[in-house]
């Protein structure tokens, strides 16, 4: 299940629930830096409002991308680079872009603390037909621009499954909460549960409507290893994009 909203200009939480579905690959490149870096690609597919909202009858239906490269490690330093893509179809049409990048370091396996950031690349401006007064309204957003710190950790059978605590702030001074639980359930399958939330400097102009939260959860395959195999380096590092890390910026 996928649940993810703001509160709407009349004061009322106007949320989304819905499914997702989505697929994440990583691979080594041997010719760069002795094959220590890898390669990340990733998609996920998000059906939201199926029987409609109060704004409208239509369901929302959002495309996201992953792509980038990483490194892992067992101790030390480790990070990576990537690009997301939001293509997102409601009332409006948007295709954002952003960076989003992380730097940690490993004090143990099962130790880790680290930074990291988005950047936005690319802006989307749209014109959303509003059903209930038949009006147009323009619609320009972005990514929002963010910086967090985090610090994880493994636990359980053969440290297993991992925990994840997040702060940070945006580009205008709002701030950020969140975490990740990864836990594993038999064999190759797992359960994935995150959770962020962002609200606005409270003097913004309207700061109710542009509070943004996520929650997600899903059930993980990991076919040819075990769920959580801690010593795999060409896992891929990110999470592939979603709600909960791109988050959108209204103008």
């Amino acid at each position: 299940n996928f649940l993810s909203g703001a509160d709407s200009d009349d004061d009322q939480v106007e949320g989304i629930l819905g499914f997702q579905q989505g697929i994440n690959f990583g691979n080594r490149i041997p010719s760069l830096l002795a094959g220590q870096v890898g390669s990340h690609v990733g998609m996920r597919f998000v059906q939201g409002s199926l029987n409609g909202s109060g704004l409208t009858d239509k369901e929302r239906n959002q495309f996201f991308a992953t792509l980038g490269l990483f490194r892992r490690v067992d101790y030390g330093v480790q990070g990576g680079l990537v690009v997301d893509y939001l293509r997102d179809q409601w009332l409006y049409e948007s295709n954002l872009v952003q960076l989003r990048g992380e730097l940690s370091f490993l004090f143990s396996p099962i130790h880790e603390i680290g930074f990291r950031f988005t950047d936005s690349l690319r802006e989307s401006t749209d014109t959303a037909l509003l059903p209930a007064s038949a009006t147009s309204v323009a619609v320009r957003m972005s990514a929002l621009e963010t910086i967090r710190i985090y610090g994880r950790r493994r636990f359980g059978t053969n440290c297993g499954g991992l925990v994840e605590l997040h702060i940070g702030s945006s580009q205008d001074g709002g701030t950020l909460l969140g975490g990740l639980l990864q836990n594993p359930l038999s064999g190759q399958l797992g359960l994935e549960t995150s959770a962020t939330f962002f609200t606005p400097k409270s003097s913004t102009q309207e700061a109710f409507s542009r509070e943004v939260w996520n929650l997600s959860m899903a059930i993980v395959w990991t076919p040819g290893r075990l769920f959580g195999s801690q010593r795999d380096y060409d896992r891929p590092l990110f999470e592939v994009a979603s709600n909960g890390s791109v988050l959108p910026k209204h103008y």
